[in-house]
């Protein structure tokens, strides 16, 4: 988990780079903003709102002071990492069962095994 000391409100003034915020359509991008928070690859994860909305960022990009940020320790597809997680955290948690620090860090996440 990834602490960010710049986050931004919706109430920016418009420019280049996205907003991330609890939306759980167009790659969680609100609007965008003069300013960035973190540049690089990274998963956001929508604690409210949208529960459990997860999405794979690799470029420039200011969130907001609620979204919950990841980044991998080791090489990993984040685009796979971010389908599981959408597919299962929205199912587990709610606006009112709304995802915390803890509950994201001792989430389980199955791995199917393939044969070929």
């Amino acid at each position: 988990m990834i602490n960010v000391k710049k986050k931004f409100l919706k109430t920016q003034p418009e420019g280049k780079y996205p907003l991330i915020t609890r939306s759980n359509i167009n790659n969680g991008i609100t609007k965008y903003i003069n300013d960035y928070s973190l540049e690089g690859e990274y998963l956001t994860i929508a604690p409210s709102g949208s529960t459990g909305s997860c999405f794979y960022h690799n470029y420039k990009f200011g969130v907001d002071k609620i979204i919950k940020i990841l980044k991998a320790k080791t090489d990993l597809n984040y685009h796979i990492w971010a389908m599981m997680i959408n597919y299962i955290l929205p199912k587990k948690y709610s606006y009112a069962n709304g995802l915390t620090i803890d509950k994201i860090l001792n989430e389980i996440i199955p791995i199917p095994i393939f044969e070929l």
